[in-house]
């Protein structure tokens, strides 16, 4: 391995081992903890270091990037991605901004924030402002080239400039797009040298939905408020800006190609010195293309000396199809078109004239459901305009018809009580929105845990147009489980020596166990009504003993056992030995004791003389009488036919 190789090699292991070991402000760069872009560092990082540009990222603040004017000798910012390797990551821009990025490649193709995009690559939520973007050919704000990566929620503003004299495909967003773009907008100027510019996109041939441009477009020829030129689907699009051109230029798209096909959009560009120019498409020049539900309104600079001119579209191919669509002649100041009928201002406001063009319009349902127009005097200078757009195209609110009455329920764990889903038990009809397309909210939402006690319940019932009602019920949420209380069984004490009454030592007769759902209040006893029995004295004989518990809400349990107090008998001679029985009255155990370790027989006998017991045991012996009846037995207790006498009373 000679010198050479290996000063070589030394310089590129360094420099990919600070690529390797560059840190944007977190992250690590997958989908589940893509990088994060904090700081214009972090973006020249991604622009400098095309080892990042498979990877994810999301935006964290917003980035001014007035700095970029002075990088790489007055070149500005370097794109992300290019001819030779794509951009293929994602990039969340937050919804954060991207200030003054200023990009200046005058002989370079593919240029933009993101210069080359490709698939399975995906850019949301970006948003740049004041931005000046300058390149060659395939220029936009966003992005110069999209090769089937998805757009989506992403605006520019500024100013882009494409300096190719022949073919210069710039756009406000996106130069070409061959993707998918929704819900994307520009305010960008573009300014294109050559052919093909538009206020969106400069060349588009994939899927275009819900977006708009109302920067002003200029180029040689192919020029349009949205698009230069068209070979993909455009939906519920509008464009606003000034659109200049000399050849094939329209309000919204310049050139209409093959297969083509844009619904229900509208554009109220102004022209200025073209031929082939129309209101809506300069030409629709493509076998098959469609244009359906469409309008125009827009003035012409001049008609006089320049060729194909129209009120909707300058020319169109005979295979074309221009459907439903209209232009304003009172504003246009043309009567002729290439396609597309001609109105009045006042007919153009009127919801009758796109009814009858068949258009899916608010508060009717002949023509479709979805309600995608709307019109409203007073929004949009009285034109019709995209449901989508937000304006207010009525005032009335839904009026609700079925509504769920008070309700009360019961905590069913942790002292809660799941709320329930009453939405389904509302009804309401509005004079514009279909009543399957009302959305009615629930607060508190479904499946949230409603504490004891009442609690409201709002529902809320909005059209399309944002209007509302709100109707409330009460939830009244009750606790109706008693404690749960447990006694413990039935007890017996002895009485000591000398002793004429029992002492409750601590907890002996505490209930085994006491809980509750939710709170527990109170828990008392009989003898003297508190939460202790400990000291509490007990005389001879039976006592009943009585727990009750008490929770929050009133619910009361009670349980109860009995507690015998017994004194010992006197301790009689049996054959030599003394034999002590007890306790007497007796109820469950009859204890038997005899100091010598001699073998005894003994009987218990009923007041009809019939044996109910009998055993041998030597020391002691344990009778059980729980199960006879009260009442006075005879004990017999002897050996060798000495046999010595008690009395014993059974009680419960």
């Amino acid at each position: 391995m000679n010198q050479r190789y290996l000063i070589s090699f030394f310089v590129f292991f360094i420099i990919f081992r600070t690529i390797a070991l560059a840190q944007f402000s977190g992250g690590s760069g997958t989908q589940a903890d893509p990088y994060q872009i904090g700081s214009l560092d972090d973006l020249k990082l991604l622009s400098d270091s095309s080892v990042f540009w498979n990877k994810c990222f999301i935006q964290m603040a917003n980035i001014d990037a007035s700095a970029t004017i002075g990088w790489h000798n007055g070149q500005g910012f370097i794109p992300i991605g290019n001819d030779t390797l794509r951009f293929t990551g994602s990039y969340d821009g937050g919804n954060f901004t991207i200030s003054n990025v200023f990009i200046n490649r005058d002989t370079t193709d593919y240029v933009g924030f993101f210069g080359y995009t490709g698939t399975p690559g995906a850019i949301q939520n970006v948003h740049m402002t004041s931005c000046s973007v300058t390149g060659r050919s395939y220029v936009g704000g966003l992005v110069g080239r999209n090769l089937y990566a998805i757009i989506s929620n992403c605006s520019t503003d500024g100013d882009i400039y494409g300096k190719d004299v022949m073919y210069s495909r710039s756009g406000g967003l996106i130069g070409v797009n061959a993707g998918t773009v929704t819900n994307c907008y520009s305010s960008a100027n573009v300014h294109a040298t050559g052919k093909i510019a538009g206020g969106l996109a400069g060349m588009h041939s994939g899927l275009m939905e819900k977006c708009y441009a109302n920067g002003d477009v200029s180029g040689e020829g192919t020029v349009g408020g949205l698009v230069g030129s068209t070979t993909g689907t455009i939906k519920e699009s509008f464009s606003t800006g000034q659109v200049t051109g000399n050849n094939r230029t329209g309000g919204f798209a310049g050139e209409v190609g093959i297969n083509a096909t844009i619904t229900d959009c509208y554009s109220m560009s102004n022209l200025i010195n073209q031929s082939y120019a129309g209101g809506f498409a300069g030409y629709v020049s493509g076998n098959n293309a469609l244009v359906s539900n469409c309008y125009s309104v827009g003035s012409f600079s001049t008609t006089t000396g320049y060729a194909q001119i129209g009120g909707f579209a300058g020319a169109a191919n005979a295979s074309a199809h221009i459907d439903s669509s209209f232009w304003d002649t009172d504003v246009s100041g043309i009567t002729v078109s290439a396609g597309g009928t001609g109105k009045t201002t006042a007919e153009l406001k009127d919801i009758g004239t796109i009814n009858i063009g068949g258009w899916d319009v608010v508060c009717e349902t002949a023509n479709g459901t979805k309600d995608i127009w709307a019109i409203a005097p007073d929004q949009n200078n009285g034109y019709p305009f995209l449901v989508w757009q937000g304006l207010v195209y009525e005032t009335e609110a839904p009026v609700i018809l079925t509504f769920p009455s008070d309700v009360v329920t019961h905590v069913q764990s942790d002292c809660q009580a799941v709320l329930a889903d009453y939405r389904t038990s509302v009804s309401a009809v509005d004079n514009c929105t279909q009543p399957n397309k009302l959305v009615i909210l629930q607060s508190p939402e479904p499946g949230s845990l409603l504490g004891l006690g009442e609690n409201q319940v709002v529902i809320i019932v909005k059209d399309l147009a944002g209007n509302m009602v709100m109707k409330s019920l009460k939830i009244e949420v009750t606790d109706v489980t008693k404690p749960a209380l447990v006694c413990p069984e039935n007890q017996e004490r002895i009485l000591a020596s000398g002793e004429s009454a029992y002492t409750v030592i601590g907890e002996e007769f505490d209930p085994v166990s006491v809980t509750d759902n939710c709170t527990l209040e109170t828990v008392i006893n009989s003898v003297n009504s508190i939460s202790s029995l400990a000291g509490a004295e007990l005389g001879q004989g039976k006592t009943n003993i009585t727990w009750t518990a008490i929770d929050g809400s009133g619910n009361t349990s009670v349980c109860s056992f009995d507690v015998q107090v017994s004194r010992p008998m006197t301790i009689q001679t049996v054959a030599g030995s003394s034999v002590k029985v007890y306790p007497n009255p007796v109820t469950t155990t009859l204890f038997v004791e005899a100091s010598a370790a001699d073998r005894f027989y003994v009987e218990l006998i009923d007041a009809s003389g019939r044996r109910v017991y009998q055993e041998c045991f030597v020391g002691a012996i344990n009778i059980p009488v729980g199960e006879l009846k009260n009442g006075i037995y005879l004990l017999r207790i002897g050996k060798n036919d000495q046999y010595s006498s008690w009395s014993i009373v059974k009680t419960d």
